[in-house]
């Protein structure tokens, strides 16, 4: 069995706003009141193993022919997301 992803495109990376901007949004909504209220939501319905809030952004550029890869630690403990370059024709099919 195949499972197809739809990699995004590089200009859809490209209209994250940067972290700064992000961060400057976040204290504009009242961010944390946001996230209080939407928390409480998910502990009332026992689903917060099951959902959670990410604050979308970018830290970086990126170009046409990388794709972002998210890694861990050794003990899975930190996640960091890097760009990494694609040498020619990348496929979008998992096994």
């Amino acid at each position: 069995m195949a499972l197809q992803v739809e990699l995004p495109h590089v200009e859809q990376f490209l209209t994250l706003p940067p972290i700064c901007a992000a961060a400057r949004h976040w204290k504009d909504i009242d961010g944390e009141n946001l996230a209080r209220n939407v928390g409480s939501v998910f502990v009332k319905h026992n689903t917060y193993n099951d959902y959670g809030l990410i604050l979308l952004h970018r830290h970086f550029d990126m170009h046409d022919k990388e794709i972002l890869v998210d890694t861990f630690n050794a003990a899975e403990t930190v996640s960091v997301a890097l760009p990494w370059v694609v040498q020619g024709k990348f496929s979008s099919t998992l096994f």
